[in-house]
């Protein structure tokens, strides 16, 4: 469960990470995939810790290193991974966060060659950040930054290369707020937070596309199960986000919505679990503040979580999916273009 992944642009893999129960006793895993001739395998996966969970890669491409963030019942940590041939070694684990905390997500910053780590304090209800520095295998954070204030969850993280700005989207008292925020050094300042919905979004996915310079936000209502996405713009003067009007794009159950742009089809990819818990995922293309979507195709049946990610080297999207006994892996391909 919990599955997330991330692509390694230097190695050319696919990098999944995920929560993985054993007799009863958990613990976080981590598999390098390697995709040729339209299938993937995998190498042996790799155990992150036991007693952790939400596992969050993301890849730097200076140093060529995945970071994995996750939590444990009292603290958040990093580590750094280097891969090779089909395996990852990790190196020692740095604290980020002491104290429950949840919702832990990351993103790279590739102008500041920096990782962004953004949770939620579970003991003060506030929402922080904090600027990380890759160094060989090891990884140091700055002082941590509080850009939400009150019961927040649900976040989604991004970074707007035109802009080269860092947006989060989050729920912040039942109200879905995005944050825009500039590194600097070994630290982060946030604008003012703008209202994307006013109705309880939960499983925030996003994703910004380059072609048009436009951040992508997707989330679920749990009260009418309905799935959502709105446009957004950052301001080239300012970090404010503006937006565009909401978008229905499906039904579900309630789970991880996770979205890809893929640079092939200068679109961006939604995976999410659609109605009868099929993961599904469908294409978005955005012209101006607005979006059209293309049919949904369904990936398999009866699956809890779906965890996306895009591999620019065979224009293909991996999508891991669950069962009650297995972790699955699918490759969606894409005509050239």
């Amino acid at each position: 469960s919990q599955m997330r992944s991330a692509y390694d642009t230097t190695n050319n893999k696919v990098i999944i990470c995920y929560r993985q129960y054993v007799s009863g006793a958990a613990g976080a895993m981590v598999v390098v995939g390697t995709v040729s001739s339209g299938s993937i395998t995998f190498g042996t996966p790799v155990t992150i810790g036991t007693s952790i969970s939400n596992p969050y890669p993301t890849f730097a491409t200076t140093s060529g290193k995945v970071f994995i963030s996750y939590k444990s019942t009292s603290a958040l940590y990093g580590v750094v991974g280097t891969v090779s041939g089909t395996s990852i070694s990790l190196g020692s684990a740095a604290t980020i966060f002491s104290g429950s905390n949840g919702y832990n997500v990351s993103v790279y910053d590739p102008i500041n060659d920096k990782i962004v780590v953004a949770w939620t304090s579970n003991s003060s209800t506030n929402s922080q950040a904090a600027v990380g520095t890759i160094s060989g295998t090891s990884i140091s954070f700055g002082t941590a930054v509080v850009f939400a204030s009150s019961n927040c969850n649900y976040h989604a993280i991004c970074y707007d290369s035109t802009n080269e700005k860092i947006v989060i989207a989050s729920n912040v008292g039942s109200v879905g707020k995005a944050t825009v925020g500039t590194v600097s050094g070994t630290s982060i300042s946030f604008g003012s937070a703008v209202t994307y919905t006013g109705t309880d979004p939960q499983y925030n996915g996003m994703a910004y596309d380059v072609a048009k310079n436009r951040v992508l936000i997707s989330w679920v209502n749990p009260d009418n199960q309905t799935l959502y996405s709105r446009v957004g713009t950052v301001s080239s003067t300012s970090s404010i986000i503006s937006f565009g009007s909401v978008a229905t794009f499906g039904y579900a159950a309630g789970a991880i919505i996770n979205s890809v742009y893929n640079t092939a089809l200068k679109q961006i990819v939604i995976g999410y679990k659609g109605t009868s818990s099929y993961p599904s995922t469908r294409t978005v293309e955005i012209t101006g503040s607005s979006v059209t979507m293309a049919t949904p195709i369904v990936i398999q049946s009866s699956a809890s979580n779906v965890a996306i990610v895009y591999d620019p080297d065979s224009n293909t999207v991996n999508i891991a999916t669950n069962t009650s006994t297995a972790g699955r892996s699918y490759l969606q391909t894409f005509a050239a273009i």
